[in-house]
């Protein structure tokens, strides 16, 4: 279940860029990555004992937006700019609250078998 704040600033990142409206954006992003491709990842096992990659293509999904969204041919305006920042840095430091959560989490499991 997403949470209501989350959800307000995630619907960007949901699917692939739609190059009919962005056909600039493999000039601007080489590495493009959203949640559905992330899903595809998780679900074929691409991330399995490699959490640092999973968080690393979240931020990634990120910044990607972030980049595109500061090219100096951007013609949206300010307001819609200024949103698309927004969005990225709210889930941004979301994706950084989890990641420490997940780290505190993943290493008193380590602690635990340990002992």
């Amino acid at each position: 279940r997403t949470e209501p704040n989350v959800a307000r600033y995630n619907y960007l990142f949901h699917e692939p860029v739609n190059l009919t409206f962005f056909p600039t954006y493999p000039q601007h992003v080489s590495n493009p990555i959203d949640f559905t491709t992330i899903g595809s990842n998780i679900a074929a096992g691409h991330y399995d004992m490699n959490a640092a990659k999973f968080w690393s293509h979240l931020e990634l999904c990120f910044s990607n937006c972030k980049k595109f969204n500061a090219r100096p041919d951007n013609d949206a305006k300010v307001k819609d700019r200024k949103w698309i920042d927004t969005c990225a840095n709210q889930m941004e430091r979301k994706r950084v609250s989890l990641m420490k959560d997940f780290t505190a989490k993943e290493r008193k499991a380590r602690e635990a078998l340990k002992s």
